[in-house]
């Protein structure tokens, strides 16, 4: 059993951003790079479970994009209003999302895979243009070692939703084509795979 409710990793914006990076690797800033191109400038961006808003503070500003993070981490939230970032506490199964043009979660949805078509559907109504899945689906945490796929899973609890969970490519791309997918980019070897759910959407900028 766990001591805490939710990880270390969770209790500060430092510490989750260093462990992200030795999960993931080089991929965690290029993967939120990849995003942002399919996000036009001035365009409205609700990202939900943002974490330390690392999407917007080093793609999206430069954009001029209309921002708001959601996330549940009260802390992550704190930091976040302190630099001037809008952002609010979050919590996704009983809040509404704010509709927005584009809809994000990213390195999030696996924690929702036992509603996952009741979030997916809420997630994609709120988005007026698309909703943008980015998830994780090779890291430590798919390690063949149990015990560095167990300490990835403990490491990664958030203190809400499902933490031992992970997509694969196959399953994360079944999931995608099941609603539809846009797009589903995904290279082999990489560490990540974007799932780009379009609407109709008027070019209004």
């Amino acid at each position: 059993m766990f001591l805490f409710n939710k990880s270390p990793v969770y209790w500060s914006t430092i510490g989750y951003d260093i462990t992200m990076k030795i999960l993931c690797g080089k991929e965690y800033w290029k993967t939120y790079a990849d995003i942002a191109q399919l996000i036009p400038d001035k365009a409205s961006v609700v990202d939900v479970c943002c974490g330390t808003c690392g999407l917007y503070i080093n793609f999206l500003q430069k954009k001029s994009c209309r921002y708001i993070g959601l996330d549940v981490n009260s802390n992550f939230v704190k930091v976040a209003r302190n630099h001037g970032i809008k952002a609010k506490v979050f919590n996704l199964y009983s809040d509404t999302v704010p509709p927005a043009d584009y809809v994000v979660i990213s390195s999030s949805f696996y924690h929702f895979h036992k509603r996952e078509d009741e979030i997916f559907n809420k997630l994609l109504s709120a988005s007026r243009c698309a909703l943008i899945i980015n998830e994780p689906i090779r890291n430590v945490s798919s390690s063949t070692f149990f015990i560095f796929k167990w300490l990835a899973a403990i490491l990664s609890n958030p203190g809400v939703g499902e933490y031992r969970y992970r997509y694969n490519p196959q399953s994360f791309q079944s999931f995608a084509e099941k609603h539809n997918v846009s797009q589903f980019v995904y290279k082999a070897g990489r560490r990540f795979a974007i799932g780009i759910f379009k609407k109709n959407c008027r070019n209004i900028y």
